[in-house]
């Protein structure tokens, strides 16, 4: 008790105060890593041996734990042991050791995914969180390097919910960038068959959609020429993917290209007549279809009725008539059977850049002025809706002003909106119901890819001409140097991509 009294004084209150010197711990015994001479354990991956220490090994993973401890395990009496690991996880094998004894590492593109499947493995979970934190952030990259469908496909087999949702969302906003990296051609067919049947993939147009989609057939097929049921799960591929090209949203040249090549030089003979087959049967029902929904949209919305139909029309009457025996003839019907994806071509967008925000103020407005298929693209004129928007960088200002009345006058105050607001304005009191996707730009390690997406269902007549998106981004977030949205070498460039697509009768 006289100890006590003297450490805590009269008071029994303690005036000590913690001393941390935690990292001169850690430092010491990151000091065993490289200093085999206490080693207990050798570690034979591949054609290299590393030194280690049952006891990290031990407090670090429960499986390693279990595996050197464990009277039922072999590995607990023996001081090597050889671990089978894939050749990527082979390489990032002495970072993944090293981690367990400093609490460092370092990742890129390339080594996350492997050092993750390590982490998974042996159940060291703050390292699972530290390679997923990494991805969630670090997912776009040069094509080179992208690995984001590879990270994708680990985060579905794995169950990685928030992985797998940041991926999909960054796949989805930048289909166009990421179908042309090397990583795209291991995509899983019921992968590429889910994002396919979605009509909120971003790409410029079909035809490149398509042509890389068959890029991709090839080379499934060369990657599965040695399996027993290769035949059998082409065929399978080329009847649930081909449907999934929205053919009518191609451009007239563009459809006619796809026969005047022989459609597939890239496949193999027999492959080549599945995949021709079964396009060209797709054409021919889409060119039914597309001709009457065509055809019945032009009569609501041209004013002259006697006027030609569109190019697309012709194109499509044309074709038709030149193939007039359809397997399964598609029936006059007031339903659109496709719907457009978001497509950043010139035919349905336009786009606002702010070369430098720092010379916007508050309340200037930018415009632009374009024109959208009322249907599919290469229409006429008449075939086209056209559209006025207006784009509020730093907020929206109703200046001061007075109302004159019957019997009073009224000042109304200047007000200010802190928001970034879209205003989409048609140009006709005509009914319209479309979808409009405000494209959003980041950037992320000095590469440009679409950030943000907002899509809204509007609906336009003389009551209702014009539709505001407020705070189509966060104002604030956008006023910060540091901010995601901000563009160039400075960090102070915006741009946005507004993209109009018609939903008519669907």
């Amino acid at each position: 008790m006289a100890s006590k009294m003297r450490r805590h004084g009269s008071t029994g209150k303690d005036y000590g105060h913690q001393v941390d010197n935690s990292n001169s711990t850690i430092k010491k015994l990151s000091i065993l890593y490289s200093d085999p001479e206490l080693s207990d354990l050798r570690l034979c991956i591949g054609e290299r041996t590393f030194h280690a220490h049952k006891l990290i090994l031990s407090i670090s993973s429960d499986v390693f734990k279990t595996m050197l401890t464990s009277p039922t395990w072999p590995e607990a009496y023996t001081s090597e042991i050889s671990l089978e690991e894939e050749p990527e996880c082979q390489d990032v094998f002495e970072d993944f050791l090293q981690y367990l004894y400093t609490g460092k590492i370092h990742l890129n593109q390339t080594s996350v995914l492997p050092t993750l499947i390590l982490a998974d493995k042996y159940n060291i979970n703050d390292l699972s969180d530290v390679c997923i934190n990494y991805m969630s952030c670090h997912y776009v990259a040069p094509p080179s390097q992208s690995r984001v469908i590879s990270w994708l496909k680990y985060a579905v087999m794995c169950d990685h919910k928030h992985l797998q949702q940041v991926c999909e969302d960054y796949i989805k906003c930048n289909f166009q960038y990421v179908m042309n990296t090397p990583d795209f051609m291991g995509i899983s067919s019921d992968m590429l068959i889910k994002f396919l049947k979605s009509s909120s993939i971003i790409v410029d147009d079909e035809y490149k959609l398509y042509e890389r989609v068959k890029q991709w057939f090839a080379s499934y097929k060369e990657i599965k020429s040695n399996s027993k049921k290769h035949d059998y799960q082409l065929e399978d591929i080329v009847q649930n993917v081909v449907p999934l090209i929205k053919f009518p949203m191609m451009m007239q040249e563009k459809c006619q290209d796809l026969f005047d090549r022989g459609n597939a030089s890239c496949i193999m003979d027999m492959q080549r007549d599945q995949w021709k087959l079964k396009v060209e049967e797709q054409m021919q029902n889409h060119s039914k279809s597309s001709f009457d929904q065509t055809k019945m949209i032009n009569q609501c919305y041209k004013s002259k009725s006697d006027h030609s139909t569109s190019s697309q029309t012709d194109f499509f009457s044309k074709y038709t008539e030149q193939k007039p025996n359809l397997s399964s003839p598609t029936k006059l019907s007031h339903q659109i059977t496709y719907k457009p994806r978001i497509y950043t071509g010139d035919t349905w967008s336009t786009e606002i850049c702010v070369p430098d925000m720092n010379s916007v103020t508050r309340g200037d407005v930018l415009r632009a002025f374009f024109s959208t298929p009322i249907s599919g693209p290469g229409g006429d004129d008449i075939s086209m809706w056209d559209w006025h928007v207006d784009f509020y960088p730093q907020g929206v200002i109703f200046k001061p002003c007075l109302m004159i009345g019957l019997f009073w006058n009224c000042e109304i105050d200047e007000v200010v909106y802190e928001t970034v607001r879209l205003t989409v304005t048609s140009n006709s009191s005509e009914y319209r119901r479309v979808q409009i996707s405000a494209l959003i730009y980041g950037q992320q390690d000095g590469h440009e890819y679409v950030a943000k997406c907002v899509t809204r269902t509007c609906y336009f007549d003389s009551e209702h001409p014009s539709h505001n998106f407020n705070d189509l981004m966060s104002l604030s977030d956008l006023l910060q140097k540091t901010s995601p949205y901000l563009l160039g070498r400075d960090n102070n460039a915006l741009k946005i991509k507004i993209v109009i697509r018609p939903l008519m009768f669907l």
